[in-house]
């Protein structure tokens, strides 16, 4: 019996110790997990008559996004971003998820799980660089536990777009050894897209 509860300890702290060197790895796998149960969610109760008018707006442009890609290719797709007066980001993303298979706002809304795992990571990143590994995951389940996050990860609003984007650009910049990594030439693209 001595041996078996040895056994289990030894192999408990080799995985709290995989846990502590890939805090990342670990809170992108809780939070595709959790997406899944997003999707499953938006899938069987996100209809067209249950959209607020803002969600339908928003929706729709992501609708004009692909159609004009089909219609006129980037020139047109260009056109279609330009002329749309919310931050286009969100709906290019839909449309790209549009493009993959047939019509429907469960697929355009797909993005919206997609983004709270890049949000998850962020958080699991830039809490990874100055916590133990085992904390930056306890922050990112936190983070994925928040009300707001929860509600936004079935919504069609482009809050979760920004949390991620920004959460992203800032683990960029916090990896960056004071802009003078790699990762620094992230920072732009990572802000630009959050705008």
């Amino acid at each position: 019996a001595g041996d078996t509860s040895t056994s289990g300890g030894a192999r408990a702290g080799r995985v709290l110790a995989w846990i502590d060197r890939h805090p990342v790895v670990v809170a992108a796998g809780l939070a595709a997990a959790l997406s899944i149960v997003h999707l499953l969610w938006i899938r069987a109760h996100r209809m067209p008559g249950l959209l607020d008018n803002a969600e339908a707006a928003y929706l729709s442009g992501a609708w004009r996004c692909r159609y004009a890609f089909i219609e006129g290719g980037l020139p047109r797709l260009a056109e279609a971003v330009v002329g749309t007066s919310t931050a286009p980001l969100v709906q290019l993303l839909s449309a790209c998820l549009l493009a993959l298979g047939p019509d429907g706002v469960w697929r355009a809304m797909t993005i919206q799980p997609v983004l709270l795992v890049a949000a998850t990571t962020s958080v699991a990143g830039l809490a990874g660089r100055t916590l133990p590994g085992r904390t930056a995951v306890l922050a990112a389940a936190a983070f994925c536990a928040f009300p707001g996050v929860i509600v936004a990860s079935h919504s069609y609003y482009y809050g979760l777009a920004v949390t991620a984007f920004l959460g992203l650009s800032l683990w960029a910049l916090q990896a960056s050894d004071r802009c003078r990594g790699p990762s620094i030439w992230w920072l732009a693209p990572l802000l630009a897209a959050m705008v």
